[in-house]
């Protein structure tokens, strides 16, 4: 996963292989412009800004064709 300003980059491979690419319109600071207070930590901000990356990313990647055992996240 590869978080950045505007758009986060998610891959998923096995055994080397990539199975799976996505580019979704999720960065840092394209949320923060989209949800104005996020910044501020208010739980009801924090909580619809996570139902909205959870539903982007459902969309985008659906179900993994396999189970994902390590998760590395760079920005």
């Amino acid at each position: 996963v590869d978080i950045g300003g505007g758009s986060t980059e998610v891959v998923l491979s096995s055994g080397g292989v990539v199975e799976h690419l996505s580019s979704l319109r999720l960065g840092a600071v394209r949320l923060t412009e989209r949800f104005p207070g996020i910044e501020d930590t208010d739980p009801a901000v924090y909580a619809r800004v996570r139902r909205f990356i959870d539903r982007q990313i459902r969309e985008a990647v659906g179900k993994p064709p396999l189970t994902p055992q390590v998760m590395i996240g760079t920005g």
